[in-house]
């Protein structure tokens, strides 16, 4: 239901929007403004959840800048001739039919209008990664991102801090209404984001900056208690690491660093946490699993379209099946579940592709990585969570902006082949031409001496 807003409230509203588009236009001189707009999504997405005054408008902000970075992103695509690389479209269709599928439940119109908050999160996040110029601008992007992340790690690490005496009777840390495994999945995207500045960035400060950053967001993300959010931060910080293996003493003083700080900071829950994350079953997800494997063979081939519940608003939600594959399966059956795989298929040839051009090409592989990385995080979340396929988490919005690095990432791998190509043949043409002139001077000497 709808806050009803006084009027100060919405003259508060009105200004705040307009001091945005004003700070939004005088940013896009240096930022790109879908950038710019996307790193607003990483602080509305978390902020629209929590139970504070307000935070209904916050979810039609978060809506609002989805939407209005998604046209912008559109236009950019349009004249600028920017391009979303084959497996960005085939991502985007996918979720189009998830949400499509909605029409064939028992409350389409309720399913198309809330599972449709996928789609402008998707295409904002597609078009934002394929607007990527040079590997300077995607670190641009990499530092927006992280401006953003400090401004929620520091309340959250803070109020981890002053809740830490909870933690070693087992409590699992909340911030502001967010539900820890919630307020986990956010930090574990922002964490992913802040590690790859802090290993790809080549200057100092913003090193500095991202790797406190990603440290009071671990510490956060370990006092959630979520095993979910921590298994998707370590997938993603080892693929990250990847490419710095040729460095193991950077890696593994890094690594010991951070280990000892998030030590030091939790030692009094050190026992409940290594409890916690040590224990492996499934017993609090194996009855919703089992609800979504009923609601599969109720029917098989094309599911549900749409499992739905009021718990969380009168108009009805998607119901959390916690896990984007029991919801993919429930929801469009075995035609959804055959997509799905073919879209993995999809992906993991195009990042071995793409991983082999700019190894051939001899450019910069790290880049690779950190796309694949964004993507691989969030699916790997999904196997115990279902909101990397809501369009009010900040998984979706990662994932659809690594996808969206593929295009430019094989233009720039290609523009260093031919470039490096263009370089060869001009060396030769110059050596040949060397040899020309001092084969001429020979024989010109040679005749000379003749006569």
């Amino acid at each position: 239901m709808v806050e009803r807003l006084d009027t100060t409230a919405i003259a508060l509203l009105i200004a705040g929007a307009v001091a945005g588009h004003l700070l939004l236009m005088v940013s896009a001189r240096w930022v790109n403004p879908v950038v710019t707009l996307m790193a607003a999504f990483l602080l509305l997405a978390p902020v629209s959840a929590m139970l504070i005054p307000g935070a209904e408008v916050f979810k039609y902000l978060r809506l609002y800048v989805n939407v209005l970075a998604t046209l912008l992103g559109m236009v950019f695509l349009l004249f600028r001739r920017y391009r979303i690389s084959g497996v960005g479209w085939a991502f985007f269709l996918f979720i189009l039919f998830y949400v499509l599928a909605g029409l064939w439940s028992n409350r389409p119109i309720a399913a198309v209008k809330f599972k449709g908050l996928l789609l402008p999160a998707v295409a904002a996040g597609l078009l934002a990664g394929a607007m990527v110029r040079s590997t300077q601008e995607l670190r641009v992007a990499l530092r927006v991102f992280l401006i953003a992340s400090v401004c929620f790690a520091i309340p959250s690490f803070v109020n981890v801090m002053l809740l830490s005496p909870a933690l070693a009777h087992g409590v699992e840390i909340t911030f502001a209404g967010l539900n820890p495994n919630r307020l986990g999945q956010e930090s574990t995207a922002m964490l992913i984001l802040c590690t790859a500045v802090a290993l790809y960035d080549p200057a100092k400060k913003w090193k500095i900056v991202a790797y406190g950053t990603a440290t009071m967001l671990a510490a956060v993300v370990l006092a959630t208690g979520s095993r979910a959010s921590v298994g998707e931060g370590i997938i993603a910080v080892a693929i990250l690491a990847m490419p710095m293996l040729k460095r193991p003493a950077l890696l593994t003083t890094l690594g010991g660093i951070t280990s000892l700080i998030l030590w030091m900071l939790m030692s009094a829950a050190t026992g409940q946490l290594y409890a916690r994350y040590t224990q492996l079953d499934l017993e609090n997800r194996a009855d919703v699993w089992q609800y979504a494997l009923s609601e599969f063979h109720h029917s098989r081939m094309i599911g549900q379209g749409w499992v739905w519940d009021e718990v969380g608003r009168r108009e009805g939600t998607s119901t959390n099946l916690h896990s984007i594959y029991f919801q993919v399966l429930a929801e469009t059956g075995l035609l959804g579940a055959f997509l799905f795989a073919c879209l993995f298929g999809f992906i993991a040839i195009s990042s071995v592709r793409l991983f082999f051009q700019t190894r051939r090409a001899g450019a910069d592989r790290r880049w690779t990585f950190c796309a694949v990385a964004f993507i691989v995080g969030p699916l790997a979340h999904g196997i115990a969570e279902s909101s990397s396929i809501q369009g009010s988490s900040i998984n979706i919005m990662i994932t659809s902006f690594g996808l969206g690095l593929f295009a430019p990432l094989a233009d720039l791998t290609r523009a260093k082949r031919e470039a490096s190509l263009s370089a060869k043949i001009g060396a030769f043409r110059g050596e040949s031409g060397v040899l020309a002139r001092h084969h001429g001077g020979d024989d010109g000497l040679s005749t000379s001496g003749h006569s």
